[in-house]
């Protein structure tokens, strides 16, 4: 008898990974209705590419993955020594087009969602499976295996809403085990802070009031640079000494240096002016427009 490991349907809030940005999903189904209705419930600020072939999207997600990922200026060295730095990351729209996470239907004709996974070069890559009631088994078993990441039946009165969040779970997962081999490589003293709860509540509530959507580990001053969908940018700056006045330019400190509690550490946010870009597509925005706008031009 199969038996079943639990999948994570918590809706913590992630934890504070050395960096994250918006990325895309691959949507996979045979049904080109139920694959464009599917679409006007996927939530607004997921960007998703469609296909109704998986020969197609194997094509597409296999032809963009990085052949020499230490050589791509795409995924520069963290953490990131200044801002300028940054800036030049952030000139490189192509971060939001990634496919970190795919979602396909486990029964198409031209091949099932298993085979697709099977194929797909990236192993990195989340996948997760749509699955009839019938094809439950076929799901546990892959699922134990490793050779998927979640499942979920079109049968399940919430699977939309299940579907919205283990979208952004398995894109947190696949931030999360890019970063390890960097979370090697920090002093452990000196980044201690991203484990801590007291900080991943500070984190947490600047990102929801700020309405971040990528930020990226600072080693110069130690902290996190933060930017909300328009690409404005704040620096969260964390030390562990008390500092009992800023050093500069006191005006731009939008909150003053607090104690997190229980902790030695101090946190300081400091409000940067907006980033210039050159890229016609500079922007999460932007990008989801444009794919927006095709998904209509594609049903016209």
């Amino acid at each position: 008898m199969e038996t079943r490991i639990e999948q994570d349907i918590t809706h913590t809030a992630p934890p504070a990974l050395p960096w994250y940005h918006p990325v895309t999903a691959v949507l996979i189904d045979d049904n080109e209705s139920f694959l464009y209705n599917l679409t006007l419930q996927i939530d607004d600020d997921l960007a998703f590419k469609l296909f109704t072939s998986p020969l197609e999207a194997l094509q597409y997600i296999n032809s963009t993955a990085k052949q020499n990922p230490g050589e791509d200026d795409y995924e520069i060295s963290l953490p990131y020594a200044d801002i300028a730095t940054l800036k030049t990351h952030l000139t490189q729209p192509r971060r939001f087009k990634s496919c970190p996470v795919v979602v396909v239907d486990y029964s198409m004709p031209s091949m099932d969602g298993l085979t697709f996974c099977r194929n797909l070069q990236q192993t990195e890559i989340k996948k997760i499976l749509l699955t009839a009631t019938m094809e439950q088994g076929a799901a546990i078993q892959a699922f134990n295996s490793g050779l998927i990441d979640r499942f979920i039946s079109k049968h399940e009165p919430d699977w939309i809403e299940k579907l919205n969040h283990h979208i952004r779970q398995c894109q947190y997962s696949y931030f999360a085990e890019l970063g390890k081999p960097l979370l090697k490589q920090l002093d452990a003293d000196d980044y201690a802070y991203m484990n801590m709860a007291e900080f991943q509540a500070v984190f947490d509530t600047l990102c929801a009031k700020y309405k971040v959507i990528e930020y990226y580990l600072a080693a110069s001053p130690g902290g996190y640079f933060m930017l909300s969908e328009q690409q404005h940018m704040r620096l969260i700056i964390v030390r562990q000494e008390e500092i009992s006045q800023p050093a500069n330019n006191t005006s731009r400190f939008l909150i003053p240096y607090s104690r997190l509690a229980y902790t030695d550490y101090y946190y300081a946010l400091i409000d940067e002016t907006g980033i210039e870009t050159t890229e016609a597509i500079s922007r999460y925005s932007d990008y989801i427009s444009l794919l927006d706008q095709a998904l209509l031009d594609q049903h016209e």
